[in-house]
């Protein structure tokens, strides 16, 4: 498949809200010399680079990567997902360590070690992350 950068500086402009008339105005270009731009298989990179500053986009997009914001995004939406989990963890595990002895003696043998693997293992996850990932507390 062949790729055509104009066809993509189209369609970051349509996502930015942009025309190409107004494009055209922000690069120094007629609305022409835009409309050309939009029907090129290759662009040369310094214009690239001026589209990309213009969209406000990082220049990847351009190339199917994503940009900044997107990454800062998934970043962010990441954090929360595993502070989320922390702090489930934390409660699951103080909730464990907080059974009544009585209830834990009457577990069977099977039981203990299910307990005990399951408080040792959520341990460890709570230890991995505020170890491997500690500016999800930020």
């Amino acid at each position: 498949m062949e790729y055509n950068i104009g066809e993509t500086i189209s369609l970051l402009m349509k996502k930015k809200g942009e025309t190409p008339v107004s494009l055209a105005e922000k690069l120094g270009f007629t609305k022409e010399g835009v409309y050309n731009i939009m029907k090129k298989k290759d662009i040369n990179t310094d214009l690239l680079k001026r589209i990309a500053n213009v969209l406000e986009v990082d220049i990847r997009e351009f190339f199917g990567g994503s940009n900044t914001t997107e990454f800062e995004e998934y970043k962010k939406n990441t954090k929360l997902i595993l502070f989320s989990l922390y702090y489930s963890m934390t409660k699951i595990n103080d909730w464990l360590l907080n059974l009544n002895k009585e209830s834990i003696q009457k577990l069977t043998n099977k039981e203990k070690e299910k307990y005990e693997y399951i408080i040792k293992n959520i341990k460890y996850h709570i230890d991995n992350i505020e170890k491997n990932l500690p500016d999800i507390f930020d």
